[in-house]
């Protein structure tokens, strides 16, 4: 008995030595970064989320808060996760007011060889361009043989028709398919990565040299927007860059009211957030509910990122 009770006051001892203080290594879901790294050590304050993904601050209506950031920066990098709908179709309503914030260029992340399917609408009026880039997208007989949805591709050419009907010049900035194809089959994932992140930095710093009176904002995917990548390849490239980094994604919450909400980061790896919360709760595909597309994306993430320069 003497000898149950003696292990049992070590093994006690043992805990309170080894227990960590409350709150200084304890995450919750809720406090993990985007790439699913431990956030800061507070948690984060009640938003208008039910249970928030985001790390720092209360989420503000994203509209002014973009326009503060445009006046401030003449580069805004957001990125995305590729199949996000909802937040394509939230960041379209967004542009008039980016417009009235001096947004001149959207640059998306795309291959160069597509230029010409835009060009014919956005300088021509022709929507055959924009047709013609769609059935490129959703065709099982196309050569680039991509095969997204017609849902999905509609949205996207909405976000692109919406952009150029308002006066803003949209770039595309990723590779060509011909160049991106021999880059993936003699580069490990890391490096067509990190190449490719490269190549659209310097696509948009020469939109930068040559859009001195304007504001850029690029859409990429959420590891290329990551401040280790285009951020960093940017100012590399020109220090006078100063652009900022923001990861969007949709987010679909019954408890929170509607619209494309901004939140502020503590975190190394983006300066901000912006989530749109669908008006029709039924928006987004149940897989695609809370964080469950967010989960699967988050090892892919972590991988390609090890070895950041």
């Amino acid at each position: 008995m003497k000898r149950k009770s003696l292990a049992c006051l070590i093994y006690s001892c043992i805990l309170f030595l080894f227990q960590a203080p409350a709150g200084a290594n304890s995450f919750s879901r809720g406090d993990r970064d985007p790439v699913g790294l431990p956030g800061g050590p507070d948690p984060a304050p009640p938003g208008v989320f039910e249970d928030d993904p985001f790390p720092a601050g209360r989420a503000v209506p994203a509209d002014a808060e973009l326009a503060k950031i445009l006046a401030r920066r003449r580069v805004v990098i957001i990125g995305e996760t590729h199949e996000d709908d909802g937040f394509r179709k939230g960041l379209t309503a967004l542009l008039p007011r980016l417009k009235e914030g001096g947004l001149t260029y959207l640059a998306i992340e795309a291959p160069r060889d597509w230029q010409r399917f835009i060009d014919r609408y956005q300088y021509g009026g022709d929507i055959k361009g924009l047709n013609e880039m769609s059935w490129y997208l959703t065709s099982s007989d196309s050569p680039f043989k991509i095969e997204f949805s017609k849902r999905s591709t509609k949205i996207w050419v909405d976000l692109l028709k919406a952009a150029a009907d308002q006066g803003i010049r949209i770039t595309f900035i990723d590779m060509a398919d011909k160049g991106k194809d021999e880059l993936r089959r003699s580069s490990t994932d890391h490096d067509f990565y990190l190449k490719r992140a490269e190549y659209m930095a310097e696509r948009i710093a020469e939109i930068w040299t040559h859009n001195l009176d304007g504001k850029t904002v690029a859409l990429v995917g959420a590891m290329h927007a990551h401040k280790s990548r285009i951020p960093s390849f940017l100012r590399r490239r020109n220090p006078r860059i100063d652009s900022f980094a923001i990861k969007g994604r949709s987010w679909r919450d019954a408890a929170a009211r509607s619209g494309m909400f901004y939140k502020p980061s503590r975190d190394r790896h983006y300066d901000a957030y912006l989530v749109y919360i669908p008006h029709e709760q039924s928006f987004m595909p149940p897989e695609r509910t809370r964080l469950r597309n967010w989960d699967a994306i988050t090892p892919r993430i972590e991988d390609v990122l090890k070895g950041r320069p």
